[in-house]
């Protein structure tokens, strides 16, 4: 049997913005490095795939939105309340993203000179704001799909 060569694949670019810190943290009490934690690695992993599923929500909600704007037709309430969600929603999962990373990063993630200390307060920022609160997207959402064609009570664009 002839063993195939296969070609290396390009390289890409990290999942996760931060990783080329992490990759290089070294830890201040022992000396070991960041890229070897298991537990670094599992809150890494968590972060990449909060971060893809944001974006494919992202993709699968606006899709058929924009395809609906181009067309110059009426954007379903149904659909609006959807994006209201998915919004608040995407928001949730950078948090939950940059929280881990946040974890993994040890103490000097305080540090001014850190940029996860930015990204940490950035993204609780927008958390914050009144539009991303998950607790009224959520009820817009679900009274929408629960009352089909009734506007919810606290319904805003």
């Amino acid at each position: 049997m002839e063993h195939q060569c296969r070609r290396s694949a390009p390289p890409r670019a990290p999942s996760i913005p931060t990783a080329p810190i992490l990759r290089e943290k070294v830890a201040a009490y022992d000396g070991s490095k960041l890229a070897d934690d298991p537990f670094a690695q599992r809150r890494l992993s968590e972060a990449a795939v909060e971060i893809e599923a944001a974006k494919a929500e992202v993709r699968t909600t606006w899709e058929p939105i924009w395809e609906l704007a181009e067309k110059r037709e009426r954007i379903p309430l149904e659909l609006r309340a959807r994006a209201r969600w998915a919004a608040a929603n995407v928001v949730l999962r950078g948090v939950r993203a940059v929280d881990l990373l946040f974890e993994a990063s040890g103490g000097r993630a305080l540090f001014l000179d850190n940029p996860i200390q930015r990204f940490f307060r950035d993204v609780h920022a927008m958390r914050a704001h009144a539009l991303n609160n998950p607790d009224k997207a959520s009820q817009v959402f679900g009274f929408s799909e629960l009352h089909p064609g009734q506007a919810p009570p606290e319904f805003f664009l």
